[in-house]
C-alpha cells in the first residue's frame, strides 16, 4: 500500500514537470513571434522622432570592385550599357567609326591615290569633209533671215535661212531650216539643216563664230572661215566651214563642241580646238584639229585616253594660264562630284606632257 502511494506521488511530480516544460516552450515561441512587430514599431518610432537623421549620409562598407574599361560619366551617374540611354540633358558619347577593312578600303585607297600618266599620245585621223553644192532656192521656200557671217578678201560671206513650205521633206523637224552660204553671188547649200532660231539675230552670239585663219602648205591655200550651229537632238552640234582657196571650193566638217584657235605648242601655227561641253551621258572633252600634209586631221578625244576604272567620271577642259594653253584633265573618285583630282598637260609635237604644279 505504501509503495503504491509513492509511485502515484512520483507520477504526479513527473506530470507537473512535463507541464512546466511545455509552458516554458510555449512562452519562448511567443516571444520569437512578437520580435519582428516590435522591431517594425521601433523603426517607425525612430523615423518619426529622429526626422532629419534619415537624410544623413549612410556610411557604406568599402568593397573592392574591378574598374571598367570606359570612364564613368563626369556627373557621377551610373554608366549605361547603351549609348541611347544617356541621362536626360546629356548627349550620348559619339561612337568611333570602325576602321574599314578588306577590299572596299583597299579599293578606296587605290582610287584616292590615282596617278595621272606623265604623257599621253592622242592618235590623229583623217577627217571626212563634205563639199557644199550649188543650189537655187525653191520659190516656195520662205526666207527667214539673211546673215553676214564674215568677210574674205574684202568680200562678205552671208548665210540665208529658209523654211521649206512645199511637200518636199528637206529637213526632219519643224524647228529645222535650210542654210545656204552665199559667197561672190554663188549660193551653196549646207549639207545639214540648221536651227530656225537663226532667224532671230539675238541668237547669233554662239551660233555663228568667225575664226578667219589661213593655212598654207606646199601649193595649197586653206581659209578656215569659222563654225555655224547645226540642228541636232541637243546643243553643241556645229559645222566647220573652210574654203580651199586654190580650188575655189567650200567644205564643211560636222562635229560637236565650241571652237577656239589656240597655238597649243608655241610654233605660231594655230590648232583648231573644240571644247565639247557635254551632252546626255557624255562628259566634257577636248578634240584637236590640225592641218597636216594637205588635209585635216582630228585627234582622239583627250579624256578618253585616261586609263580609269569603268564608269568613273572623267573629263577634259581647255584652259589658259600664264599666257599659254593647256588641257586640264579631271577624274572624280567619289560620287559627290565635288572633289576631283586633276592634272594639266601641254601639247607639243602631237604629245600631251604633264605639267608640274609650278608650271601649271
Amino acid at each position: 500500500m505504501r509503495k503504491r502511494t509513492i509511485n502515484r506521488h512520483w507520477r504526479r511530480v513527473l506530470a507537473c514537470s512535463l507541464l512546466l516544460v511545455m509552458c516554458l516552450l510555449l512562452a519562448a515561441c511567443g516571444d520569437k513571434a512578437k520580435a519582428p512587430s516590435a522591431s517594425s514599431d521601433d523603426a517607425v518610432t525612430a523615423t518619426g522622432e529622429a526626422g532629419s537623421e534619415a537624410d544623413a549620409p549612410v556610411q557604406e562598407e568599402s568593397v573592392d570592385v574591378e574598374e571598367p574599361d570606359s570612364e564613368a560619366p563626369p556627373d557621377g551617374t551610373e554608366a549605361k550599357p547603351e549609348p541611347s540611354a544617356a541621362p536626360e540633358g546629356r548627349q550620348p558619347e559619339p561612337q568611333a567609326k570602325p576602321e574599314e577593312t578588306g577590299s572596299a578600303a583597299e579599293e578606296e585607297t587605290s582610287a584616292a591615290t590615282y596617278d595621272f600618266p606623265e604623257s599621253l599620245k592622242p592618235g590623229f585621223h583623217p577627217v571626212e569633209s563634205v563639199e557644199l553644192e550649188p543650189i537655187t532656192p525653191v520659190p516656195s521656200w520662205e526666207l527667214l533671215n539673211t546673215l553676214t557671217i564674215g568677210y574674205y578678201s574684202g568680200e562678205p560671206i552671208s548665210l540665208e535661212i529658209y523654211r521649206p513650205t512645199g511637200s518636199e521633206e528637206v529637213c526632219t523637224f519643224s524647228h529645222e531650216a535650210i542654210g545656204i552660204l552665199v559667197y561672190r553671188g554663188q549660193p551653196l547649200r549646207l549639207p545639214e539643216c540648221v536651227p530656225n532660231d537663226l532667224a532671230d539675230d539675238a541668237a547669233l552670239s554662239d551660233a555663228v563664230i568667225w575664226l578667219g585663219h589661213e593655212y598654207r602648205s606646199g601649193g595649197q591655200h586653206i581659209y578656215l572661215h569659222g563654225t555655224i550651229a547645226l540642228a541636232a537632238n541637243g546643243p553643241g552640234r556645229i559645222g566647220i566651214l573652210y574654203q580651199d582657196v586654190t580650188l575655189g571650193r567650200w567644205y564643211m566638217i560636222g562635229d560637236w563642241g565650241k571652237p577656239m584657235l589656240a597655238d597649243m605648242d608655241g610654233d605660231a601655227a594655230h590648232e583648231l580646238v573644240l571644247q565639247f561641253e557635254g551632252l546626255h551621258l557624255s562628259w566634257p572633252d577636248v578634240t584637236i584639229y590640225r592641218w597636216h600634209q594637205g588635209s585635216w586631221e582630228r585627234s582622239d578625244r583627250v579624256a578618253q585616253l585616261l586609263d580609269v576604272p569603268e564608269q568613273t567620271i572623267h573629263l577634259a577642259r581647255l584652259v589658259q594660264a600664264a599666257g599659254r594653253f593647256a588641257i586640264e584633265l579631271q577624274v572624280f573618285l567619289n560620287p559627290d562630284l565635288e572633289t576631283p583630282v586633276s592634272a594639266r598637260y601641254a601639247y607639243q609635237g602631237g604629245i600631251l606632257t604633264r605639267l608640274n604644279d609650278g608650271d601649271a
